[in-house]
């Protein structure tokens, strides 16, 4: 990364990483408006942030365009790219992509740019097969031509993991106090 970043971490995550490594962090910890807050320069883009994903999308739309592949101007997460014949299309959300071909070969040798670009500090996940989970979605491509898409694991999971307070139901998603009339409030 050629600019300099720098990052303020206040409240809750500021507690934690502290908590987490004392010697690293509490020197840096200030107290502003009585919340604690760590000013910190990073070495590279935090993952999870706006700005690293932005960082990992111009990277990676140059690497495709160098390689060949095109954007798409109506959506500038797919790159397309015509290999013996075919086309070959990459999608991605951030850093989650999907590369398609009818050769396994291709996509296989597409994989290993990608190794070899992306994967010197962690090697990438790599999952192929019929059935694909991707940002939920759970596509199943095991009938010829066609593309089964549903949500019902996800959907699932995430109402397992809801905590205990929110089973049961309501006539309405408003808060309670929403039809509260605070008679002290200025008009």
């Amino acid at each position: 990364m050629d600019e300099v970043v720098h990052m303020k971490i206040e409240g809750t995550m500021a507690e934690l990483l502290t908590k987490l490594d004392p010697k690293m962090y509490r020197k840096y910890l200030r107290n502003k408006k009585g919340k604690p807050v760590l000013y910190v320069q990073l070495k590279k883009a935090l993952y999870g942030t706006l700005r690293a994903a932005l960082l990992f999308w111009q990277n990676l739309s140059a690497t495709l365009q160098e390689w060949g592949f095109e954007i798409y101007p109506y959506d500038w997460c797919v790159a397309n790219k015509t290999i013996n014949g075919e086309q070959c299309t990459i999608v991605w959300h951030v850093d989650d992509l999907e590369i398609s071909h009818v050769s396994s070969k291709v996509v296989t040798e597409i994989i290993k740019q990608l190794q070899e670009k992306y994967g010197q500090e962690a090697p990438l996940t790599v999952n192929r097969g019929k059935i694909h989970d991707y940002l939920g979605m759970t596509l199943d491509f095991l009938s010829e031509n066609k593309v089964r898409i549903s949500m019902f694991d996800y959907i699932s999971k995430l109402l397992t993991d809801l905590p205990e307070e929110f089973n049961g139901e309501a006539a309405t998603p408003a808060a309670n106090h929403l039809f509260e009339v605070n008679d002290e409030a200025k008009n």
